[in-house]
């Protein structure tokens, strides 16, 4: 059982969200909050395995919530907010994932299932590769520098000037170009999109519209687009794999 808080100064938007969750047979829903303040009381009070937080509310924002947990904190958060420029600052804070209003019950699944996989693990930062294992990307944080194994990632999206590097369980930001990373990663993280690559290992079915337009369908049902002047290279080598 998942143990959730909700946070949303918008009263609609947190009824919404009750309602999609109630769906879920394994959350529970231990609080709500309207504030960035209140949320910080019932977050410390209840120990929640998880928080969906809205960023823009009144006096304390999401992100300062997620600031003011940081440190040492048992409950993995996901932002839930109608603006998508704090992406940036959001996966800085070690997210669980940023899903932008109002939510699709698809992306939801898609957040719940990487939350669930989160308490599932140990909680240690992302091992080493070992001598077996293909390099590692170097990702600065505070404190140091984490090896994020290339084996583990997902798809890696652009970010403004940052890349955004998903693995199943957590994402990590660099400040890098998409162009740069081509040179570091193995072939079978493929680039799809002008800003996207993805493992070709963690595709589970290539879709194509009524319109021509290509998708990648990988796991928790999550869509990435391939670029027209990809979509040969892409179809070839899923061919090929």
């Amino acid at each position: 059982m998942i143990r959730v808080v909700l946070a949303d100064d918008e009263p609609l938007a947190l009824r919404g969200m009750v309602r999609l969750l109630d769906n879920v047979e394994d959350v529970e829903v231990v609080g709500t909050a309207t504030t960035g303040q209140s949320a910080l009381e019932i977050i410390r009070a209840a120990s929640p395995d998880l928080v969906l937080l809205d960023i823009q509310m009144p006096g304390t924002s999401g992100l300062e919530v997620a600031a003011a947990l940081a440190a040492g904190s048992p409950t993995d958060i996901i932002f839930v907010t109608a603006f998508d420029t704090h992406a940036i600052e959001a996966f800085a804070l070690d997210a669980v994932d940023y899903l932008l209003k109002p939510v699709q019950p698809d992306r939801l699944h898609q957040s719940l299932q990487r939350a669930r996989r989160r308490l599932a693990s140990t909680r240690e930062p992302v091992s080493t590769a070992t001598e077996d294992e293909p390099p590692c990307l170097h990702v600065p944080q505070k404190g140091g520098e984490i090896d994020v194994p290339q084996s583990e990632i997902v798809w890696i999206e652009a970010a403004r000037d940052y890349c955004l590097i998903h693995t199943d369980q957590r994402s990590f930001i660099i400040r890098t170009t998409m162009a740069d990373l081509a040179t570091q990663l193995i072939p079978r993280i493929m680039r799809v999109h002008r800003s996207a690559y993805v493992c070709l290992d963690k595709v589970e079915r290539f879709e194509v519209d009524e319109k021509g337009s290509a998708t990648l369908v990988l796991g928790d049902r999550l869509h990435v687009a391939v670029g027209p002047s990809y979509t040969k290279a892409v179809r070839a080598a899923l061919t090929a794999h």
